[in-house]
């Protein structure tokens, strides 16, 4: 499972990041005692792909065929 770990300065960009890699919006939990992945503070939240999302998807989605149907 993908994750990004940010601070609190940095969830804006973390959140900006995770939508643009996965196109989906993440899960966001409280984080423990692991960094920010943007400047190695402590992260207070972890981003994560939700449970039912298929990485292999990402991107697919309302994309049309050669003979303009909707695959």
């Amino acid at each position: 499972m993908q994750e990004i770990f940010c601070c609190m300065d940095h969830s804006d960009i973390a959140i900006d990041d995770f939508v643009n890699e996965y196109e989906t919006f993440p899960i966001m939990e409280t984080s423990g005692t692991s960094k920010c992945d943007y400047c190695m503070n402590v992260a207070e939240y972890v981003l994560k792909l939700p449970a039912d999302h298929n990485i292999a998807d990402a991107g697919n989605q309302n994309r049309s065929n050669d003979q303009g149907e909707i695959d």
